[in-house]
């Protein structure tokens, strides 16, 4: 229906701040986006074309703590392998500042793939949960979809919301950042 979702999802459920990077535009057709809503205003929010082909990007938003940032990284990679390799490796750097971090989005790949564990051994994330199947939606079979966190970072529960609105499961995480972090109304 031509509607911006993200600006959609933000309004209905009353959150005052939200932000969109269009990565594909796909003439009067459609839009492909990573999205974000917050209730807390964030303090930068970067956008980042990856390397490859065009159409895939990742945004990164940092939030003020009482002690280091909280960066936030969502981003949608490629679907051939190397590529994404490439795009894993430029993100890698983007966060490698971050001490506190959530990591998200459409990987396109598995846990188990080159690439995955690359990711893995260039930061401090923790291995997420691997069993839980996001694609296709009406059909589970693969886990391409992720959320992962800095070690600073509790992960209390974790499950795939059964809700298919798109050609992927939502990812529904509860986090608990660190007891010295608080962040900045």
């Amino acid at each position: 229906g031509f509607i911006d979702q993200t600006e959609y999802l933000a309004q209905q459920a009353g959150f005052p701040y939200w932000f969109k990077q269009v990565n594909r535009r796909l003439g009067k057709l459609a839009q492909h986006s990573n999205g974000l809503l917050s209730r807390v205003l964030p303090s930068k929010i970067g956008e980042h074309k990856l390397p490859g082909l065009p159409g895939r990007g990742a945004m990164l938003i940092e939030f003020e703590t009482s002690e280091k940032p909280l960066g936030i990284c969502i981003m949608h990679l490629a679907l051939g392998r190397r590529a994404r390799l490439r795009q894993l490796s430029y993100v890698s750097e983007l966060v490698s500042h971050y001490s506190n971090l959530v990591l998200m989005g459409d990987f396109n790949c598995e846990c188990s793939s080159q690439e995955f564990r690359f990711l893995l051994d260039q930061t401090d994330l923790q291995t997420p949960p691997c069993d839980m199947m996001t694609f296709p939606s009406w059909r589970p079979v693969r886990r391409i979809d992720h959320i992962l966190v800095s070690h600073s970072i509790e992960v209390r529960s974790t499950r795939v919301v059964d809700y298919a609105l798109s050609d992927h499961l939502p990812i529904c995480v509860e986090l608990v950042l660190p007891e010295s972090v608080r962040l900045a109304a």
